[in-house]
């Protein structure tokens, strides 16, 4: 299959720049990073403290505050990717719709979604599992050919759960734009992205080269103002002025990822409807 990565990465470098879409999007990752900011200050300024009991103390309490906190972020960052996947889907086939409009497809698609990615996750954790493990173990016993034995298993390790990973990386987008459940959102990635493998690999190779170049360009002036300002974790003007800087390069580079894998998916996907791909199967 032919694939136009240049249709595919030019319509998600300029889909971010579409104000509506991008102030949407800053928004969101602003309330994320002052919340952050706020917490990790609160929270962080005592944990080194001399007193070993006071220090464990503060630790406890960053884990008290920072869980349950990661936990509402990963909520609402399933609930707002239906939103911009499914707008920057409309984008790619010409229309430029509001994100908010896609607002009742992200109501429709959390629970396959949160159902998916914790699928994903849990058969990532279960390969995990079943390779380190033996690792683990190989390498408390301290011999010398249990230590080979180690170190060949966690190439082999490394390898399998990156090539799972690799199969798997369509699953949440074909969740949101197929509207499949779970099972069939991961079979069908599987089988979408065995077919194409080499067209995958390529795409992989540019989204990343593309999204470090993003990150290198837009880092360059926090990385000037922590180099002459010292601490940027302060309640300060240098402080804030690195949190938008960072959380526009956030922005940015999220509305990128999410574009560039949905166009992807669009270009290689098979012409049949999806229902009709399981059912042969």
């Amino acid at each position: 299959m032919s694939v136009d990565y240049g249709k595919i990465f030019g319509h998600a470098l300029r889909y971010p720049l579409r104000k509506d879409v991008f102030t949407l999007m800053f928004v969101i990752n602003l309330f994320f990073s002052v919340v952050s900011w706020i917490v990790t200050n609160a929270t962080m300024g005592n944990v080194s403290a001399i007193d070993e009991t006071m220090a464990l103390s503060n630790i406890m309490n960053v884990i008290v505050f920072t869980i349950p906190m990661a936990i509402i972020f990963f909520a609402i960052s399933v609930f707002i990717m239906p939103i911009f996947v499914d707008n920057s889907r409309k984008f790619f086939k010409g229309k430029n719709e509001n994100p908010t409009e896609s607002i009742s497809i992200a109501k429709e698609r959390f629970i396959p979604l949160l159902l998916t990615m914790f699928l994903v996750m849990l058969i990532l954790f279960a390969c995990f599992s079943v390779i380190f493990i033996p690792i683990i173990t190989a390498t408390f016993l301290g011999q010398a050919i249990f230590a080979v034995f180690a170190g060949v298993l966690s190439i082999i390790g490394i390898v399998v759960v990156a090539y799972i990973m690799f199969m798997l990386i369509l699953s949440s987008y074909i969740c949101i734009i197929e509207k499949t459940g779970a099972q069939d959102s991961i079979k069908s990635s599987w089988r979408i992205v065995g077919k194409n493998k080499l067209n995958t690999f390529i795409f992989i190779i540019i989204f990343t080269v593309i999204y470090i170049a993003i990150y290198l360009l837009m880092l360059v002036p926090s990385l000037g103002i922590m180099i002459l300002q010292g601490n940027y974790t302060d309640f300060s003007v240098t402080g804030l002025v690195i949190l938008i800087i960072t959380t526009i390069l956030g922005s940015y580079s999220a509305l990128f990822t999410m574009s560039a894998t949905t166009n992807y998916y669009l270009t290689i996907k098979p012409k049949l409807s999806m229902k009709s791909i399981l059912k042969k199967k």
